[in-house]
C-alpha cells in the first residue's frame, strides 16, 4: 500500500462539502499535520472518500487520521462520478486542491491497531 500510494499523511478532516446529487459522494477537506509521502508544500487536501463495499467508514470532522491515497487529476476519475455528470462544483474543487482517493480500507483513525502497524512497518 505505501509503494502504490501518492500520498500518505497524518492530519484531520476540517469540512464536508456534500455531493450535489446522489452520485457526488461528500469530498473532505482534510488539514495534514505530518506528511510521509506526497509533495511537501502540500498543507491542505480535498478527500474524495469513496464509501462502498465492507470498508465503508465516514471521517469524523476534527479526529486525527493516518490516510493513504491515489490523486485524482479531474472530476471524471473520482470513482462513481465517472459513470454519471458531474457537478461545476465538483470540478471546481479539484481544480483548486490537490485532490486524493481514499476508503475505510486504507485510511485509518490514528489511534487504531492498523494506523500503528503501518506506521512501524519498514516496508
Amino acid at each position: 500500500m505505501k509503494s502504490r500510494s501518492d500520498l500518505i499523511a497524518i492530519g484531520k478532516p476540517i469540512e464536508r462539502i456534500k455531493g450535489e446529487s446522489d452520485y457526488e459522494e461528500d469530498m473532505i477537506v482534510f488539514e495534514i499535520d505530518s506528511l510521509i509521502k506526497g509533495s511537501r508544500k502540500i498543507r491542505t487536501i480535498l478527500i474524495n472518500q469513496n464509501d462502498v463495499g465492507n470498508c465503508a467508514e465516514y471521517f469524523e470532522l476534527c479526529s486525527d487520521y493516518l490516510i493513504t491515497g491515489d490523486e485524482i487529476k479531474n472530476a471524471k476519475s473520482t470513482y462513481r462520478i465517472g459513470q454519471t455528470a458531474h457537478s461545476e462544483k465538483l470540478e471546481k474543487l479539484i481544480n483548486k486542491y490537490y485532490t486524493i482517493s481514499t476508503s475505510g480500507c486504507r485510511s485509518f483513525t490514528l489511534t487504531s491497531n492498523l494506523a500503528k502497524q503501518f506506521l512501524t512497518d519498514k516496508n
